[in-house]
């Protein structure tokens, strides 16, 4: 598999409520219409001095697989996404191939 992570914060003065409402309401459902999309994860940074508000990880079969789906409509959309670009900072983006360990 492959695996899209973005790691970001919210811009000073965002409220967290209004934020989170766009993240659930808008973006999530954006993302989720990405052809090629076989697993969305997402999570929020816990602590006070924690380094990143959020995290999402977006599963593709491949590199390919992930390049089509972002060139797509729906992948275009999300990137788009003004509500949700303008409201976060310190964007980090990393791409990986993920290989699973059995336990």
């Amino acid at each position: 598999m492959f695996k899209v992570v973005s790691i970001w914060n919210l811009r000073p003065g965002v409220s967290i409520e209004e934020a989170e409402k766009q993240y659930y309401e808008e973006h999530i459902p954006l993302a989720q219409k990405i052809p090629g999309l076989r697993k969305y994860t997402i999570g929020k940074g816990r602590g006070k001095d924690r380094p990143y508000y959020r995290i999402a990880e977006l599963y593709f079969a491949d590199k390919d697989a992930m390049n089509a789906g972002f060139a797509s409509p729906q992948g275009k959309a999300v990137i788009a996404d003004h509500g949700f670009v303008s409201r976060i900072a310190d964007r980090i983006v990393m791409y990986f191939d993920e290989e699973e360990v059995k336990l």
